[in-house]
């Protein structure tokens, strides 16, 4: 009687030298080997598919950043292009700041960073300060197929020891490479 499982080792190969007869070997796995063997499917499984779920939103991200005026500096509310890259979940930022209402360049950048979570969420944070102020930005959004939509504040310190101004900001942005 053969066992259950089983095959004739030297079928198998498995009988040296091989002969006739009941030289067989049973093949069982136990239970916690299944277990265990599962589990390290499982582990190894995991880390590329956390990964892949952040690395699907990578890309260039371009558009505009909108925000209000700032109240006894500016009266003209803020429009410039904004370009975002996103690499394995993080995000990567940097843009101009404008002087007043004129929009002059000044060479002051701000400049931040943040990650995407795999299902998409969006979290920035950034700075910027120049001669006698400062500000210091939070922007969150949800990329949505080929678009994201930020909204934020920027705090705004003009002069030491001034009070500050919390400037509301959109971002809209749309994928730009594929």
């Amino acid at each position: 009687m053969t066992p259950r499982n089983s095959v004739p080792a030297s079928e198998a190969g498995l009988c040296y030298p091989p002969r006739g007869g009941d030289c067989t070997v049973r093949y069982v796995m136990s239970a916690r080997l299944q277990i265990l063997l599962a589990a390290f499917a499982v582990l190894v499984a995991l880390p590329v598919s956390l990964a892949a779920g952040a690395t699907e939103y990578d890309g260039k991200y371009t558009g505009q950043m909108a925000c209000d005026a700032i109240p006894g500096t500016t009266v003209k509310a803020l429009r410039i292009d904004f370009l975002l890259r996103i690499t394995d979940g993080r995000g990567q930022y940097e843009r101009e700041v404008l002087s007043g209402d004129l929009g002059t360049r000044t060479g002051i950048f701000e400049r931040g960073s943040g990650t995407v979570s795999p299902s998409g969420e969006a979290v920035l944070t950034g700075s910027a300060g120049g001669q006698g102020w400062k500000y210091d930005a939070i922007y969150r959004g949800q990329i949505a197929g080929k678009n994201l939509r930020l909204a934020g504040t920027q705090q705004w310190t003009q002069r030491a020891g001034a009070t500050t101004y919390a400037r509301p900001c959109t971002i809209t942005l749309a994928r730009t490479d594929s």
